[in-house]
């Protein structure tokens, strides 16, 4: 049973910032990929043009990844050491709450396994013809708060949007989600 203050310290393990994900603070970022490693929105693909050409290099795959997985990599020349890229869709499977659910649970597992202490999230399943606003930040929060809530690593997770509008709808739903 948590005391008071523990339930105060779980409550901001999660934040919601409105930043530039290029140059987010934090040892890891979580990002969503298809299954061949590639950016899923302009934005994503700006973070994959400032990993520069290191980060391209290590973006590779032989055969295309199932959704559902994560892996990580060194992150080229971004602010944080390492990324983790979670794939949430394929040629043959659309972007879906189920895939996002999946690709969610395995980057956070993943930085669970390389004991990653601060992880930052782009919005995962955004996109046209992908998730609404809400839905994501519903299904985020939903996996993300209970994960943080119970396990060592990571400790600290940070949501990076881009307006004050997707801050609102994120932290709405981390409010409303179990933990």
């Amino acid at each position: 049973m948590m005391s008071p203050g523990d339930q105060t310290a779980a409550e901001h393990a999660i934040e919601v910032q409105v930043e530039d994900l290029a140059f987010a603070t934090a040892d890891a970022i979580a990002w969503p990929v298809t299954d061949e490693l590639r950016a899923t929105t302009p934005l994503l693909r700006r973070l994959e043009e400032a990993g520069g050409a290191r980060l391209r290099s290590q973006l590779t795959v032989q055969d295309p990844l199932p959704v559902g997985s994560a892996v990580v990599t060194g992150a080229g020349d971004l602010s944080v050491e390492l990324l983790v890229s979670a794939v949430i869709s394929s040629a043959t499977e659309p972007a879906s709450g189920g895939g996002v659910r999946r690709a969610l649970v395995s980057a956070l597992q993943r930085a669970a396994d390389w004991q990653i202490e601060h992880l930052a999230f782009a919005p995962f399943g955004l996109g046209a013809g992908n998730l609404d606003l809400e839905d994501s930040a519903d299904l985020m929060a939903s996996v993300i708060g209970p994960h943080v809530a119970r396990a060592r690593y990571p400790s600290r997770v940070t949501v990076i949007v881009e307006s004050a509008l997707e801050q609102d709808v994120f932290r709405a739903a981390l409010a409303r989600a179990p933990r």
